[in-house]
């Protein structure tokens, strides 16, 4: 059998696979007859071959990890079931809580509390009394357009502070001003 017989009957029995060498070579062999002989080709063939193998087991891992899904075990399911109603967290019981139970807490806890401490604010209003009234009277003589420097000296002294009805009494628009 003659040598371009032999190669077009191999090209022919390649699985799909092979699809692209076997259009590059039967395109070399249609522009140049003599672009390939017996021992060319099938050393190509088996260059292609091995190339496609290596090329199979490194898509083989990629496809796995996308189809493999992980079982969420029993375990895990009943820890999320668990609550806490000190802290609101998930994973343990009251009678667990590092919170309330420092002494359980596992190495290196820091307890928050003793962090806030320092952060704690007054859950009454910051400001005082007077310091409020103050505050207010400035508001009422800005409102009233008095800019002489005797009036603001007044104001902003907190001993001599008239009561919020008397100030309200001697802004000129008080009837307008309701709070």
């Amino acid at each position: 059998m003659p040598e371009m017989a032999n190669m077009a009957w191999l090209l022919q029995n390649l699985e799909p696979e092979f699809g692209p060498f076997v259009a590059q070579v039967t395109q070399a062999l249609r522009s140049n007859p003599k672009a390939y002989n017996w021992e060319s080709l099938t050393a190509n063939l088996l260059d292609e071959a091995k190339r496609l193998q290596v090329a199979e087991k490194a898509i083989r891992p990629i496809q796995m990890v996308g189809k493999y899904k992980v079982k969420k075990s029993w375990k895990n399911h009943q820890k999320k079931a668990i609550f806490c109603k000190y802290c609101k967290l998930r994973g343990h019981k009251d009678e667990d809580c590092a919170f309330l139970h420092p002494e359980k807490a596992p190495k290196g806890w820091k307890h928050p509390v003793e962090n806030q401490k320092a952060n704690i604010k007054p859950k009454n209003n910051p400001h005082p009394r007077e310091q409020r009234e103050h505050n207010i009277n400035l508001l009422m003589a800005s409102a009233t357009n008095t800019t002489s420097e005797s009036r603001v000296e007044e104001i902003t002294s907190p001993e001599s502070q008239p009561a919020f009805d008397d100030v309200l009494d001697s802004t000129p628009n008080a009837d307008i001003m309701e709070f």
